[in-house]
């Protein structure tokens, strides 16, 4: 690296499954700065993603969404108005 120049940076979503960490150690393993983040939602929990960065030694924050998920998980009026 140039003396001006910064170091990359990735920020990772992370599950804390096995396709996140191997992207994180390869990342590091190129002399990135790799720090995660773990969406609360009905997929997946937070603390796996909280434990697998602790493994991996990186910065985690875990992120919950106030209030509701997404609306398009709830189905379309359409069909609402059907049943």
């Amino acid at each position: 690296m140039n003396e001006g120049s910064k170091r990359v940076r990735a920020l990772g979503a992370f599950s804390g499954g096995l396709d996140g960490m191997l992207a994180a150690r390869v990342l590091m393993d190129q002399n990135i700065h790799v720090e995660a983040v773990t969406f609360d939602s009905p997929f997946f929990d937070v603390d796996a993603g909280r434990r697998a960065a602790k493994e991996l030694g990186i910065p985690w924050r875990g992120w919950t969404s106030p209030g509701t998920y997404w609306p398009f998980w709830n189905p379309p009026p359409a069909v609402s108005e059907r049943t």
